[in-house]
């Protein structure tokens, strides 16, 4: 039996060897054939004439390459209007002068000199700014005074941050807070800056009908949040693309309710509405705490620079300081800009002008649409400064543009006409405080023009 075993083994170890000798030999070929190939190129004779033409035509060939453009080419450069001083209700510019009903400086702060006085001593005191982040050397008193300010213009428990643009606030504080397990409700009107926030949260996205706290309602039944996820609601408190004021009240009584986390966008409210100014919460008679997030913007009514992010949480704030992107990696503003906005907010007021203003334009442009019956629809609410026009396609909205251009009125043009679940195409008219009855009435007289041709 130990024989046999032996035996075994012995054949075992034979027939590797005879496996290893027969994989040296066919290593050695190998080598041996590559070695004759390689001899057989290197004595071959090289035409010199034949690698010349070679080396031309690989020259021409290169040189005639060129590559595909990265985008298409423009048929002519468009022609840019250069806006020269301050942009009050009218617009001086490189082509002339124009009513100015495009700009969103409802409030005309910019004609305040006292307000210019204080962001010059700023600016002589604190130099223009760092250029360096928030949590890199770029904090700077008056960044710390403007955040104090907005936190105390809601006379209670209310905490802030400020971010460089009012862009970058709507994409990163939507983006800290709302993940990929969670749900969002938005309407389908949305600016193009919160569904940009919204689009990097990566959570499902709801739609629901512009401003409709009913069919809000609906969507929140039909789609529960999941395990460990949460449901947010994201508002306007006057809609960019319409200028509607939100149905605040409703919607914060319905999110209640299902326990939904209410994010409002006063970025255009601010300053316009409510007795004290302080926006849809103060129109609504809302307090800071009926909602759980409210983003503003200081680039609209109070014609400065830079976006916050305010709460009755403080900890709902400091965890921004740490993840939210456009505050850690974005350069601060220049301090004269902080001084302007902290200026503004200390002087803040309602302003009754401004309402007045605002219903003038829209009962004159209601009237004047209402006698046309075209596929024209006002629809913005009276109280807003913003009127948003809509009309029947891209094309009619391009020479409405041309028209009021030629006729020396500047409007706005609403770009973003790709929406959520529907298309709009329209103009808008921001109405300022100090528009004159004359400056109201060529307007609606443009337009009633304008009409007038399209319906032939």
């Amino acid at each position: 039996m130990p024989l046999d075993f032996v035996g075994q083994f012995v054949q075992i170890l034979f027939k590797g060897l005879e496996f290893k000798v027969n994989v040296l030999l066919y290593i050695c070929v190998a080598i041996l054939f590559i070695t004759l190939i390689k001899t057989s190129l290197l004595e071959q004779p090289v035409d010199e004439d034949e690698s010349m033409e070679h080396f031309i035509e690989d020259e021409r060939i290169i040189s005639e390459f060129s590559p595909n453009p990265l985008c298409s080419m423009l048929s002519s450069s468009p022609s840019v209007i250069v806006v020269e001083g301050k942009p009050g209700p009218v617009l001086n510019t490189c082509d002339g002068t124009f009513i100015n009903f495009a700009t969103r400086n409802y409030r005309n702060f910019e004609e305040e000199f006292s307000i210019l006085e204080d962001s010059i001593d700023t600016l002589a005191e604190y130099g223009v700014g760092t250029c360096g982040p928030r949590g890199f050397f770029g904090t700077l008193k008056p960044h710390l005074d403007l955040e104090e300010t907005t936190s105390k213009l809601f006379n209670e428990e209310a905490y802030c941050i400020h971010f460089p643009l009012a862009y970058s606030a709507r994409m990163s504080v939507l983006s800290v807070f709302a993940h990929k397990r969670d749900i969002v409700f938005v309407d389908e009107l949305i600016c193009a800056g919160l569904l940009t926030g919204i689009a990097l949260t990566k959570a499902k996205r709801v739609i629901f009908r512009h401003n409709d706290a009913d069919d809000f309602e609906r969507v929140v039944r039909l789609h529960p949040r999941a395990k460990n996820g949460r449901s947010f609601v994201i508002l306007e408190g006057i809609y960019e693309k319409t200028g509607c004021v939100a149905n605040l009240p409703e919607f914060v009584h319905i999110a209640k309710e299902y326990n939904v986390i209410v994010v409002v966008d006063d970025a255009l409210a601010l300053a316009v509405l409510g007795k004290k100014g302080l926006g849809s919460l103060d129109y609504h008679s809302l307090s800071l705490s009926d909602v759980d997030l409210l983003l503003g913007s200081y680039e609209n009514a109070v014609g400065s620079m830079g976006g916050f992010c305010i709460s009755s949480d403080a900890e709902v704030i400091e965890h921004q300081r740490l993840t939210a992107l456009g505050y850690v990696f974005s350069a601060t503003i220049p301090t004269f800009h902080c001084m302007a906005s902290v200026s503004v907010l200390k002087r803040l007021d309602g302003s009754k002008r401004l309402g007045e203003r605002a219903r003038l334009v829209h009962r004159m442009l209601f009237d004047m649409l209402k006698k046309h019956g075209i596929e024209c629809n006002l629809l913005s609410d009276p109280i807003s400064p913003r009127k948003v026009v809509t009309l029947s396609s891209p094309v009619v909205v391009a020479g409405c543009i041309v028209f009021f251009r030629e006729r020396r009125i500047a409007i706005e043009i609403i770009h973003d006409t790709k929406c959520e679940s529907s298309k709009i195409y329209a103009v808008a008219f921001n109405v300022q405080e100090r528009h004159s009855i004359g400056h109201i009435a060529s307007l609606v007289e443009v337009l009633d023009d304008y009409c007038s041709q399209i319906s032939l």
